[in-house]
């Protein structure tokens, strides 16, 4: 009943005995090791040692938490010493590691001085060499895609997050509105750099939200530049009742007092939302709608190898369909047609790649293109980026 007495019990009790059958199990069986870092609430880099191993007790392969531990600068030296000093306390046997899988940076997998090369030059030279994590391949294919856009979408993305996430006034404005126009209300979400594909479902949240976004951002238009961009509005509250248009105009109201009283970072912040929402209306669109059309050929393939059983009998066959599959995208498929080997020396150069009007942009850029009130230049420019973010990627 004792708290203390229960943690120590738990701790030097049932965690030990963890702790003693696993290594027990490491010393006479092949084990492969999946290292990560990440930063803790203490804003201290953590680096937390997964390891898989065929267990004979449970008759399968089973992956466990090795151990933790804090590095205070990441080098490869000081995790190779880190996990070097993880094996000596747990008496596991370097020569039983037979691989290891962690991000491709120059610190992990850095070909002459990388943390992979110190364990084989030093511990293990029997260690395989399973190239890096392959979903992070993939949120670096997603990062070339986006490139060519110049970041216009992410930056918008992350000044909606930022706006939203210190202000519960706000965040119920734009729940009222939400409500008016029946759309499920979330806040905006935060767009994860280093996670480049988490893009994808900030952009379709966005999606969703993009009319009462217009609605609450609306207010904040000076009233010169108002009546320009009103048509717009006026089309989003048609089918509303009379009633609701009201609450929706004492919502904008309210809204539009909170501008005055805002910091100056706050108002540039709004002023650089405003521009994207409605000055610059349609590239913003055109980009959302690319991005949520092509990134979830990625996506697909990421959520495949999240899963916790082993998968590597599965990755030539998935690699080799995610390639075709977005290659298909823009690239002829008599030029597909191909066995492995060939497609891997496949030319993307203009000759491969489909006409402007064939290249998959997704059903809703292609209808948002095909509006009268698109200029020529924005669609050129358009088609440009499409096809160089294709490029890039492929």
């Amino acid at each position: 009943s004792d708290p203390t007495t229960a943690s120590y019990k738990m701790k030097y009790g049932v965690a030990e005995t963890f702790v003693q059958e696993l290594t027990g199990e490491l010393k006479s069986t092949p084990f492969s090791l999946n290292l990560d870092e990440a930063m803790n609430s203490n804003n201290e880099k953590v680096v937390t040692v997964l390891v898989s191993h065929f267990s004979s007790s449970q008759n399968k392969i089973c992956v466990n938490h090795l151990g933790s531990f804090v590095c205070s600068k990441v080098t490869s030296e000081n995790l190779f010493t880190e996990l070097d000093s993880l094996f000596s306390r747990l008496d596991l046997p370097w020569s039983n590691l037979v691989s290891t899988m962690m991000d491709s940076c120059r610190v992990m997998r850095g070909e002459k001085a990388g943390l992979e090369a110190l364990i084989r030059k030093r511990k293990s030279p029997q260690l395989l060499d399973v190239d890096g994590d392959t979903c992070h391949h993939a949120h670096n294919c997603a990062k070339a895609f986006a490139a060519p856009f110049e970041r216009h979408l992410e930056k918008l993305l992350t000044d909606l997050h930022t706006d939203f996430k210190w202000s519960p006034h706000s965040r119920d404005l734009l729940a009222s509105i939400c409500t008016a126009l029946e759309i499920p209300f979330s806040a905006p979400m935060q767009f994860i750099p280093h996670r480049w594909l988490s893009l994808l479902q900030v952009a379709l949240n966005t999606q969703v939200l993009f009319d009462a976004l217009l609605l609450y951002y609306f207010a904040f238009l000076p009233k010169s530049e108002q009546n320009i961009y009103r048509d717009i509005i006026e089309e989003k509250l048609a089918n509303l009742q009379p009633k609701t248009k009201k609450g929706v105009a004492a919502t904008q109201e309210k809204i539009r007092k909170m501008f005055s009283t805002g910091t100056n970072d706050g108002k540039e912040r709004k002023m650089r939302i405003v521009e994207k929402l409605f000055k610059l209306q349609e590239k913003t669109l055109l980009v959302l709608s690319l991005f949520c059309s092509v990134l979830p050929i990625l996506q697909k393939y990421i959520t495949f190898f999240q899963k916790k059983e082993p998968l590597m009998h599965e990755l030539h066959t998935k690699q080799e369909e995610l390639i075709k599959d977005f290659l298909g995208c823009f690239v002829k498929p008599e030029y597909l047609a191909v066995t492995t080997k060939q497609l891997l020396k496949l030319d993307l150069s203009d000759e491969s790649q489909v006409a402007d009007n064939d290249i998959f942009i997704g059903t809703a850029a292609k209808k948002l293109l095909k509006t009268k009130s698109r200029s020529h230049c924005l669609k050129k420019e358009f088609y440009e980026q499409t096809r160089k973010g294709y490029y890039e990627c492929g």
